[in-house]
C-alpha cells in the first residue's frame, strides 16, 4: 500500500514490511488488521490499523498510548507496479 506522501506498507498474509522497512506481523481483527510497528531499537512503536476502504483503497490510523481522542487516519492506496 502507498501513502500520498511516498510511504509504503507491505502485506503478505500475516507479514507487514512497515512503512520504515522493518517487519512486523499482523492482527486481524474482522474487516481491519493491526500491528505494532517496530523500531529499529528493539522497542514497539505506535499501533497502526489498517480498514479496507474498497479494492484499492484502505484508511491508515495510527494509535498511541497516550491518546485520548480517536486517532486521525490517511487514506492509502493500492500501489502501482513498476519494473
Amino acid at each position: 500500500w502507498c501513502s500520498g506522501d511516498g510511504q509504503t506498507i507491505e502485506v503478505s498474509g500475516m507479514d507487514i514490511v512497515a512503512a520504515n522497512g522493518l517487519p512486523a506481523i499482523a492482527a486481524y481483527s474482522g474487516n481491519a488488521l493491526s500491528f505494532t510497528e517496530p523500531r529499529a531499537d528493539g522497542r514497539d512503536g505506535p499501533e497502526i490499523w489498517m480498514e479496507p476502504k474498497g479494492p484499492d483503497a484502505v484508511r491508515v490510523s495510527t494509535l498511541s498510548a497516550q491518546q485520548k481522542e480517536p486517532p486521525p487516519h490517511d487514506l492509502w492506496t493500492r500501489c502501482r507496479a513498476t519494473s
